[in-house]
């Protein structure tokens, strides 16, 4: 379903901002920080149409680990030995295949040094050339990383929702993600 390719570029800028934002720091200042790739799984039921309908989304997120819903990631983190991550969540709520929307959500990662981080999450969905693209904005309220600012992206190629039209829709997703966060 997704174009493996699409998470090199979109890898490439995610860390290099990443990079960037941490090595930008002043040299006083505590900084830490993680900056991942992964995957998304969704899954909707009942499956997204081209017409609005209340559908419970549950989602699965990879970072940097490898299996059958995430064939690739990687994961830089800078104040942490974090080195994969990962969540699970659901919501219901109001969905089409054909409306640019905005939504509030609280995710929560749990990182394999054993710590967590808990964000809350401002997330725009946009038609961006011929990709549905699902950012989030946020700060981590909770667990390692805490105050830190987050950007978390979703891209899917809008081939995957060539069965809005079809009256089961479509009932999976997958994302390839790249998450950034910056904590001073």
């Amino acid at each position: 379903m997704i174009k493996r390719h699409l998470v090199s570029a979109g890898a490439a800028v995610a860390l290099a901002a990443g990079c960037a934002a941490l090595a930008a720091a002043p040299a006083h200042a505590a900084v830490s920080g993680i900056s991942c790739t992964g995957w998304q799984h969704a899954t909707y039921d009942p499956g997204v149409t081209n017409t609005e309908q209340l559908s419970t989304v549950t989602y699965h997120d990879y970072l940097n680990i490898i299996n059958g819903y995430s064939p690739t990631g990687s994961c830089i983190a800078v104040g942490s030995t974090a080195s994969t991550g990962e969540q699970d969540g659901s919501f219901t709520g109001d969905v089409t295949c054909n409306t640019i929307s905005t939504h509030m959500e609280s995710d929560t990662y749990s990182w394999n040094d054993g710590e967590s981080s808990t964000m809350a999450l401002s997330a725009q969905v946009a038609i961006v050339g011929s990709n549905t693209v699902i950012t989030l904005e946020g700060t981590v309220t909770a667990g390692e990383f805490s105050g830190g600012s987050v950007l978390l992206t979703l891209t899917a190629p809008s081939l995957d929702f060539a069965n809005c039209s079809t009256p089961g829709g479509v009932t999976t997703f997958e994302f390839a993600e790249t998450l950034t966060i910056v904590a001073l």
